[in-house]
């Protein structure tokens, strides 16, 4: 049963995922573009406002967009209750945010030109919060392929229109303004989308309701504060502490980590409704998990290993001559990669299972570790030493998924799976520098081929995975 419904939503992970890369693709093009054209220290000035507001999206959404997916998931009838009760709670945290996030600014006493970008970025903030909720019950209906098309489109029209604005002579300014019109677009193209497929029969907002949904939101609401803050907080922390040029340096590698990521992330959330649909069945999800880790690791450990080695061309290619000296900080946060791809996966079986409180509870102990160490390590290391935190924050938060979740995770069978790839990665680097290859194009393939087949020679592809992979397609052994 599992299996059919996985077969169902292939179609859409590959809209996702082509949908995502394509866009990450896009706006890391933008990002190389801009710090090109306007330096380091002028894009900066965007870059720390994206930063600042995206750390306060959750006051915006309080934690209710996961509640959402996952109890429509499990009982479509619910879709007006609680797309209602959502929009009217959002209503409220709407207003409060956007005075928080002024306050807060003004209390860190940004210049005028970094505040000004944050007002009009706030603003695209809390519509967007209106429209996700009808996103979310598009994905918990488990069309999102729907969603990948819109969302591919909106980002094509958008980094044309910025690229546009940069050459006109056009600054920051405008190019926040042409981000949050986008967004909006997209997010009332989901709305169109919702009414016309009669997603949602009728708004139904019942109050005795909301007090039972705020306190099932709210171990989602603390665990995205904390996560908005732990992947925001090192770009802000060098803002203040050292200069814009430095927080350039940051931002370029972390945005490349964060497009790395894309994979895991929409893994977790195409099977997001799958598995809390069967939240009951614990041999199911263990079955799931098992296969689902397994090859996050493999994938994520493929990648960081074969950019590790060709990070020089890498960033010769995306940056020129720009960000030279920033190749070091790249090839440190493409180490944690494997390790926030495996904490992804299992912070959705949390979810799923109605376990969010655990991810909180993870989610603090690394959010305290991050800040502590950025305190100590960015005043002397700067963007080096924030990456170097980020890779030591992510390796503690493994450990304790590891402890959280073993009766889903098998701890001897995950080290024993992690370590085929890990040798996988040792031959193909051995093997790269050995052949000396010139070509980035080349060097990126050979690194494939090489692993796959250190990967083969290590036990790493077996007979079990052919089987689980050709099911999912309809064909036999």
């Amino acid at each position: 049963m599992h299996l059919e419904r996985i077969k169902k939503n292939i179609k859409n992970f590959f809209f996702l995922l082509i949908s995502n890369i394509g866009g990450k693709l896009l706006y890391l093009y933008f990002i190389t573009y801009i710090v090109k054209e306007l330096g380091p220290e002028e894009s900066g000035v965007l870059f720390t406002a994206q930063s600042f507001t995206a750390m306060f999206t959750f006051l915006f959404s309080l934690g209710i967009d996961m509640l959402i997916i996952r109890e429509i998931a499990k009982d479509r009838s619910k879709a007006g209750l609680y797309t209602g009760n959502a929009l009217l709670l959002k209503t409220f945290s709407s207003l409060f945010s956007i005075l928080f996030i002024l306050i807060f600014a003004s209390i860190l006493d940004y210049p005028k030109d970094i505040f000004q970008l944050i007002i009009i970025l706030t603003i695209g903030i809390t519509i967007v919060n209106f429209t996700s909720t009808f996103e979310q019950v598009i994905k918990a209906y488990e069309k999102t392929d729907f969603l990948a098309v819109i969302s591919f489109a909106g980002m094509v029209c958008r980094v044309i229109t910025l690229i546009t604005t940069i050459r006109v002579g056009l600054g920051v300014f405008h190019c926040a303004i042409v981000i949050v019109i986008f967004d909006i677009i997209v997010g009332v193209a989901s709305v169109f989308y919702t009414y016309r497929k009669n997603l949602i029969a009728a708004f139904q907002i019942r109050k005795n309701e909301l007090t039972p949904i705020i306190h099932q939101a709210l171990p989602f609401t603390l665990a995205t504060i904390f996560a908005t803050v732990y992947y925001r907080v090192d770009t802000v922390m060098i803002s203040l502490i050292q200069s814009t040029d430095e927080v350039t340096r940051y931002h370029a590698s972390y945005r490349i980590l964060e497009g790395l990521l894309i994979i895991p992330n929409i893994l977790g959330s195409v099977l997001f409704p799958i598995l809390s649909s069967f939240h009951y069945d614990k041999k199911v999800l263990i079955d799931l998990n098992r296969h689902i880790l397994k090859y996050v690791m493999t994938v994520s450990l493929l990648l960081s290993s074969v950019l590790m080695v060709n990070a020089d061309s890498v960033y010769i290619l995306l940056f020129s001559n720009e960000l030279n000296d920033s190749v070091l900080i790249f090839q440190v946060l493409l180490s944690s990669l494997p390790v926030t791809a495996f904490c992804c996966a299992s912070a959705t079986l949390f979810s799923a299972t109605g376990r969010q409180h655990i991810n909180l509870i993870i989610t603090i102990i690394v959010l305290v570790t991050n800040i502590i160490m950025n305190l100590i390590v960015i005043p002397r290391f700067g963007a080096l030493g924030a990456s170097a935190t980020t890779l030591t924050s992510e390796v503690i938060g493994i450990i304790f998924h590891l402890v959280y979740n073993r009766d889903y995770i098998n701890v001897v069978f995950f080290i024993k799976e992690s370590l085929r790839p890990v040798a996988a990665s040792a031959f193909m680097v051995v093997s790269l520098n050995w052949m000396n290859l010139s070509s980035l194009l080349v060097n990126l393939l050979a690194g494939v081929l090489f692993f796959t087949i250190g990967l083969f020679f290590v036990g790493g592809i077996k007979r079990s995975d052919l089987t689980f992979v050709r099911s999912l397609i309809g064909q036999n052994i």
